[in-house]
């Protein structure tokens, strides 16, 4: 299995395709499992910030795919995982 890490919203449109791709779907057919349209499928590859977070997750899940967030300011201390800085600003 190999992880993807994501930067930007830009790189979430390119990846759900590759998915997409590699599981032999058109987006037709993708659309057809969510109960959505073609139209919509290709707005989320082409730009992944007009779909909510919802349909995102949905639509990973419809590709077998999962989202992972991992806390980058964690520091490996010895087998224990420390947090460097719990807090997260907007």
């Amino acid at each position: 299995m190999q992880d993807f890490v994501v930067h930007t919203p830009d790189q979430l449109g390119p990846l759900v395709a590759s998915f997409r791709r590699a599981r032999h779907m058109s987006q037709a057919e993708l659309a057809r499992k969510l109960g959505t349209t073609q139209q919509a499928i290709s707005k989320l590859e082409q730009d992944p910030t007009v779909v909510s977070v919802e349909r995102l997750m949905k639509t990973l899940a419809a590709l077998g795919v999962e989202l992972v967030l991992r806390d980058t300011r964690s520091i490996q201390v010895g087998s224990r995982k420390t947090a460097s800085d719990s807090s997260v600003t907007w």
